[in-house]
């Protein structure tokens, strides 16, 4: 008996112990939890094919997306993010690029709706 005694003690110290090792270390790591958490908030589906530029006009571009015809517009800004500078001066209407097109399944406030990457 004094042995399954012995036992039982020496288990629920070693859960005890394990216990704590599951909890935070510090205020950091939970802030790291914090912001994992709210990434998560923000869910895409991604589709791959081909974006053909449509419009120029004033510093906005405007492509459409295949397969699914979706209409995108881009601002100069956007724009400069995604190529390079000689791909940029040598942009004309009707180009067409290989690209995947992330578009959010649910509307949140802090996620951006769509997000365009050209694949080189």
């Amino acid at each position: 008996m004094n042995v399954f005694l012995i036992i039982i003690f020496a288990l629920s110290l070693t859960a005890c112990t394990t216990k704590q090792y599951l909890q935070p270390v510090s205020k950091h790591s939970q802030d790291i939890e914090n912001i994992n958490s709210k990434d998560s908030l923000c869910s895409y589906h991604a589709q791959k094919g081909i974006a053909e530029l449509v419009k120029i006009h004033r510093g906005n571009y405007s492509f459409i997306f295949y397969p699914g015809d979706e209409k995108i517009h881009l601002t100069y800004a956007m724009i400069t993010n995604l190529l390079s500078t000689e791909d940029l001066n040598n942009l004309s209407v009707h180009d067409e690029f290989k690209a995947i097109l992330k578009i959010m399944d649910e509307i949140k406030y802090n996620c951006p709706r769509f997000e365009l990457i050209f694949i080189p």
